[in-house]
């Protein structure tokens, strides 16, 4: 029962419950007890109406009174309620006397309203004979709620925040809808305009995120409100990281656009006093970086190679999630420009501390392939592995998948490559997005054909793999 409880109030998984590990140890041993003495119940119970029974003595006598409904006797509460307590009574006659006066009186079980008086009855109390009309309580002004909105905003995304990191993407998504509806109570509309901006801000950045890594389409009209330098840069955010996940890289002409609108709306931005410097710089670290990423599509090397420096040199709100994508791009360039030690130090050059705090392992994801390229095969393939725990611990499940692939293509070992497929195969069942499976299946097909199950109906053909 306690458990249906919170569940049906909404309770369970909220920041109030008890540790897992205390609620897993004491609930189960309570429902056992309980379930040992309801049974003992019903095996009393089953002696008591025996043939010879005390239930089934009195029970033959007539004193017991059967709770059985039937039409006849809702047809007599409805005329004649019972005298004690007083309020069916007292509803049933004004639910009687009111309903002649069409849509104008609405009755609940505890209130009668009058729409038209604005004026109510309330019945909370059971032994209240002669209830009276009360003016309603007056209704909360905007003013009163600014500051309670805030509150709850700023309460509900920290926890929003918390759940996007641990990779609960679709919870993420019911949070921030919490926020609409919290501004829906509290209004007959929507009051977004009672959000400090830094909350809206927030709010449309994790509605991006969320919608990006579930596979679902951004949309990026309903989202974009000043300064447009933020919709810009997490537009190009986005198409990036569907660009890691196998889908069409982003359009180097579009993304030029962008960057030109981004840096015309952080030129605007500096007029409006409500744009944070700490904003500002954040979003201009960021448009830096997508910079450096620009300009290594366009094959202009030197250029990305000084974008890429500024951030990497400390460039003021650079995120160690910017930091670590820069580096990836510098190294690429100068691995491309054919200065491999320059490269092999650029790989190597974002802290390790970048990758703890990054909860969704993407950038390392990204620059794996970069940093075990000048690597010899068994320190790559020990590379590999480690990095395939970090994903795999932050919930990316697909980049953990291909570190695996990498991994295996520098083993030899037959006992290690059955190993590595049998992880890959548990990668593949833990993994609840329908993209990151399908991406999966995909490099199994990489795997030789000694090594398949016996029905490789589920993956793709390796020349069906290399013809796409």
């Amino acid at each position: 029962r306690h458990l249906l409880e919170r569940l049906r109030e909404g309770r369970v998984g909220r920041e109030d419950d008890p540790p897992p590990a205390i609620a897993d140890a004491s609930l189960p041993e309570r429902f056992r007890r309980l379930r040992e003495t309801l049974c003992l119940l019903d095996v009393r119970f089953a002696e008591l109406t025996g043939g010879r029974g005390v239930f089934t003595s009195l029970d033959a006598s007539g004193p017991l009174p059967h709770a059985q409904v039937d039409e006849q006797s809702v047809a007599t509460a409805a005329h004649n309620p019972p005298s004690f307590p007083p309020r069916p009574a007292v509803r049933g006659r004004l639910v009687r006397e009111l309903a002649t006066f069409g849509e104008r009186y609405h009755a609940g079980w505890s209130m009668v309203r009058d729409q038209v008086d604005r004026r109510d009855m309330h019945l909370e109390s059971e032994f209240d004979d002669s209830p009276q009309w009360q003016d309603p309580s007056p209704l909360p002004t905007r003013a009163s709620l600014r500051g309670s909105l805030e509150h709850a905003a700023d309460s509900i995304l920290g926890q929003a925040e918390r759940r996007l990191s641990r990779g609960f993407y679709t919870t993420t998504q019911r949070y921030l809808r919490e926020i609409d509806n919290c501004c829906e109570s509290a209004g007959a509309e929507p009051l977004p305009g009672e959000m400090t901006v830094r909350s809206r801000r927030r709010r449309r950045r994790l509605k991006i995120w969320a919608s990006v890594r579930l596979g679902t389409e951004v949309d990026v009209e309903h989202l974009a409100s000043a300064p447009q330098a933020t919709t810009c840069l997490w537009t190009i955010n986005d198409r990036l990281y569907h660009a890691r996940f196998g889908l069409p890289l982003p359009d180097l002409d579009e993304m030029a656009i962008w960057l030109e609108q981004s840096q015309r709306a952080q030129r605007d931005a500096d007029d409006d006093p409500a744009y944070a410097e700490t904003d500002w710089q954040r979003e201009n670290a960021l448009l830096t970086e997508h910079r450096a990423a620009y300009f290594l599509g366009r094959g202009m090397h030197d250029e990305a190679m000084e974008a890429a420096y500024h951030v990497i040199a400390g460039l003021p709100g650079a995120s160690s999630d910017a930091i670590v994508r820069a580096c990836a791009t510098l190294g690429q360039a100068q691995f491309v420009a054919g200065r491999y030690d320059d490269a092999q130090r650029a790989f190597h050059r974002a802290p390790p501390a970048c990758f703890v705090s990054l909860g969704s392992g993407d950038c390392e994801e990204y620059l794996i392939p970069y940093r075990t390229a000048l690597l010899t095969p068994m320190r790559a393939r020990r590379s590999l592995l480690l990095a395939s725990r970090r994903l795999e611990g932050a919930y990316n499940y697909v980049g953990a998948a291909r570190c695996l692939l990498m991994a295996a293509r520098r083993t030899t070992s037959g006992s290690r490559l059955r190993a590595l497929r049998a992880r890959i195969e548990r990668l593949h069942q833990s993994i609840p997005r329908r993209l990151a499976s399908a991406q999966i299946e995909r490099i199994m097909a990489h795997w030789p054909q000694w090594l398949r199950p016996a029905t490789p109906a589920t993956y793709l053909p390796c020349a069906a793999w290399l013809d796409e």
